[in-house]
């Protein structure tokens, strides 16, 4: 069911840009910027059951949280004008998260059935995320006639997620502990994990000439996923005996710098064709090849 909202959605989201194109927009904006990206918390993930057969291996002072390092990404956008104050864009976003966790607490899903570990020693945590996605924009422009430009806007569209988490000390990484765990990375046979994102956020822009303008805006995301801080949640199931998965959404930010180029031309995807004669009609409907310089007189 998820898959095929998702799949509705890019549909979707391709036929405005098709119908856009389409109506031959007077003016459209094109923006490329690079972004930085954290990883905020999960909402929820506190209330997992511990596995009981890991509760004696919690140490005291231990830590679920990941402190966040810099991971940088890129991002495109075309985005059309609706009115004075309101814009529409189609987004694609490279994204980048990354973090470690010196003193990690002993995490459910090192208990679970798919963790390739059944010793794991509590050694610090790395982990590398990468996002591409496909968002839909809108933006409303608080003053938009002037050189400074500030907005407000919300977003939506879906995300691909892929991550690893590994042990920060490369002596721990064996062959069957490397990686801890994968998905939709090189080190993983699993595609990436498609699922709902939104977000909204603000920003402004700045007009250097009449078609160039700098960029730059902060956003709050929230992500339908539990592994954007590389450790799937799993809660300890008291009627199974197991850890099953514990799906829980992730909630992030990002800042976004760049620059906007505005085509006067518009978006045409489908331009008309317009046949140029080889001469001009004279009063009678007849075309005269020597047209412009005079009418021959006969």
């Amino acid at each position: 069911m998820i898959k095929k909202n998702l799949t509705h959605l890019i549909l979707s989201l391709t036929f405005i840009i098709i119908f856009l194109g389409s109506k031959g927009q007077e003016r459209v904006d094109y923006r490329i910027a690079v972004n930085s990206n954290t990883f905020i918390r999960e909402p929820g993930s506190s209330n997992a059951i511990i596995n009981p057969s890991i509760a004696n291996n919690i140490v005291p002072g231990t830590s679920m949280d990941f402190m966040p390092e810099p991971g940088f990404g890129v991002e495109a956008e075309i985005m059309f004008p609706i009115n004075k104050d309101f814009s529409v864009g189609i987004e694609f976003e490279h994204l980048i998260l990354k973090g470690y966790n010196n003193n990690p607490i002993y995490f459910n899903y090192f208990a679970s059935p798919f963790s390739p570990i059944t010793d794991y020693g509590q050694q610090p945590l790395i982990y590398n995320t990468v996002m591409n996605n496909l968002i839909g924009n809108l933006r409303y422009f608080l003053m938009k006639g002037n050189t400074l430009q500030p907005f407000i806007k919300v977003q939506g569209g879906v995300a691909f997620v892929g991550t690893n988490l590994r042990y920060k000390d490369p002596q721990y990484r064996t062959d069957i502990y490397d990686p801890l765990y994968a998905r939709g990375t090189k080190l993983s046979t699993d595609t990436k994990w498609p699922v709902f994102y939104f977000g909204s956020g603000g920003g402004l822009q700045y007009r250097i000439t009449d078609k160039i303008l700098l960029y730059a805006d902060a956003t709050i995301s929230f992500i339908q996923t539990d592994i954007v801080n590389g450790v799937p949640n799993f809660s300890y199931n008291e009627v199974s005996g197991v850890s099953e998965h514990f799906k829980t959404n992730s909630i992030t930010t990002q800042v976004s710098v760049g620059i906007c180029y505005s085509s006067e031309e518009g978006l045409k995807l489908f331009k008309k064709k317009i046949k140029h004669s080889k001469g001009f009609k004279n009063r009678k409907g007849k075309i005269d090849k020597y047209f412009p310089f005079h009418e021959i007189k006969r």
